[in-house]
C-alpha cells in the first residue's frame, strides 16, 4: 500500500490543487490511508483529545511567519491525527508528557513546512523563534525520521483540496470562482476533531455543496449528490454523512470570506439574475466562468493561499504559548549517550513518484 500512496498521480506537494484533468479514482482508492486510524474511537479518547488540543496551538504558534501559507499547519494537523490515532508519543525530551508532545507537533510543522517549500531550512525557525531554544537538533532529527517511518514515507497526504478542481464543475463551474474561500472553509474545518471521521473525498463534496448554498441559495443543489454516487466518487449510503458535514461547515462560513466572495459575486447583477437557468445572461456568465476556471489553471502552479486561520481560542492561548515552559536544558553528556541521537536525518522525498525508501534511524518507543 505504502508504494501506492506514494505514486499518487498528479500531486503537486508545492500546489495545493491538483491538475485539472487529472484522475479523482486515483485518490479515491488511497484516502483512507491518509484519514485517522479508527476515527470514532480516537475522538472519543479524552488523553488524545487533550494531546491534539496542545498540538493545535503548538502549531498555531510556530507557523507563524511573513507570507504565512495556511496549508502548512493544515498539512501539519494531518501528520498529528494519523500518528496519535496510531502510534504513541516518542517519550524524547524526557521531562513531560506534555513537552514530549509539543515536539512532535513542531517536528509535524517542520516536515509539512519542508514539503510545501523546499527551501524550508529548521535551523531559520530556530533562530526566528528564540523560545525554541531548548529544542536539540538530534531531537528534532529523531522525531521527524520516527514520524517518517510511522506514517510509512506517505508525506504527501490526499486531503479534501485535491478533489476541488474535480468536484467544482459537478456542482457548477463558477463554484471554482470561489475556491479561496471554500479552500478556507475546508482548512478551518480541521480544529473540530469531528471532521476526522469523513473522508477527505465527502468533506470536499460537502464543502462545496454548504457554500453553494450560501453563494447560490436560488439554485437547486439537490442533483450535485446524485452526480456525484453516478461517478463513483459516493455511494448512496453516504448521504446522511453528506449532510452531516455540510451542516458542520455551515457553521463555519461566517468565520470565513465567503459572505465576502458573495457580495462580490452579486455586485452589479441584474436583480432577477439567476431565476433561471435558461437566461442567456446567465449561460455568458458561465462560459465567462469556464474562462476564468481554465486561466485559474493555468496561473496554479505554485499556488498559495493567504488567510489567517481561526482556530477559536486557540488562536489567543498561542499567543502566550512557550515551547518546553520551564524546562531545565539537560547535560551535554546525557544527551551524547541517548539512544535516540541519530546518525542522519531522513527527508521526506518530494517528487510525484516514490523512490525507494531511504534507511530510517528510529527512535525507541
Amino acid at each position: 500500500m505504502a508504494e501506492q500512496q506514494l505514486q499518487v498521480a498528479g500531486y503537486d506537494p508545492y500546489n495545493p490543487f491538483p491538475y485539472t484533468d487529472y484522475d479523482p479514482s486515483q485518490y479515491l482508492c488511497v484516502e483512507s490511508s491518509f484519514m485517522a486510524a479508527d476515527p470514532e474511537a480516537y475522538i472519543s479518547n479524552n488523553h488524545l483529545m487533550e494531546l491534539r488540543e496542545r498540538a493545535i496551538i503548538v502549531i498555531l504558534k510556530y507557523s507563524k511567519c511573513e507570507n504565512f501559507d495556511p496549508t502548512i499547519p493544515y498539512l501539519a494537523m494531518n501528520y498529528v491525527d494519523r500518528f496519535l490515532s496510531r502510534e504513541r508519543v516518542p517519550e524524547v525530551v524526557g521531562a513531560t508528557p506534555q513537552h514530549d508532545l509539543e515536539l512532535l507537533a513542531l517536528c509535524c510543522l517542520t516536515l509539512a513546512w519542508q514539503l510545501r517549500n523546499n527551501n524550508f531550512d529548521v535551523t531559520e525557525l530556530q533562530d526566528a523563534q528564540p523560545d525554541l531554544i531548548f529544542v536539540a537538533s538530534w531531537q528534532l532529527k529523531a522525531v521527524r525520521n520516527h514520524i517518517i517511518e510511522k506514517l510509512k514515507s506517505c508525506m504527501h497526504a490526499v486531503t479534501p483540496l485535491c478533489y476541488l478542481p474535480h468536484f467544482e464543475p459537478l456542482m457548477d463551474p463558477t463554484c471554482a470562482l470561489h475556491r479561496k474561500p471554500i479552500s478556507e472553509l475546508i482548512i478551518q474545518s480541521i480544529q473540530d476533531p469531528q471532521f476526522t471521521k469523513y473522508k477527505p473525498s465527502l468533506i470536499a463534496a460537502s464543502t462545496i455543496a454548504a457554500a453553494s448554498s450560501k453563494l447560490y441559495p436560488e439554485r437547486d443543489h439537490h442533483n450535485f449528490f446524485l452526480l456525484l454516487v453516478e461517478s463513483e466518487i459516493l455511494q448512496s449510503e453516504d448521504h446522511p454523512a453528506f449532510m452531516e458535514v455540510a451542516e458542520l461547515v455551515g457553521k463555519l462560513i461566517p468565520e470565513t470570506g465567503l459572505t465576502e466572495s458573495r457580495q462580490e459575486k452579486t455586485e452589479g447583477e441584474p436583480s432577477n439574475a439567476g431565476s433561471s437557468s435558461e437566461r442567456p445572461a446567465d449561460h455568458n456568465g458561465k462560459e465567462e466562468a469556464l474562462e476564468t476556471v481554465q486561466k485559474m489553471a493555468e496561473d496554479s502552479q505554485g499556488r498559495r493561499l493567504d488567510f489567517p486561520l481561526k482556530w477559536g481560542r486557540r488562536v489567543a492561548n498561542a499567543e502566550n504559548f512557550v515551547l518546553f515552559k520551564n524546562f531545565q536544558l539537560r547535560p551535554a553528556q546525557e544527551q551524547l549517550d541517548s539512544d535516540l541521537l541519530p546518525e542522519q536525518e531522513v527527508v521526506p522525498d518530494h517528487s510525484v513518484q516514490g523512490d525507494p525508501e531511504p534507511d530510517k534511524v528510529v527512535p525507541h518507543t
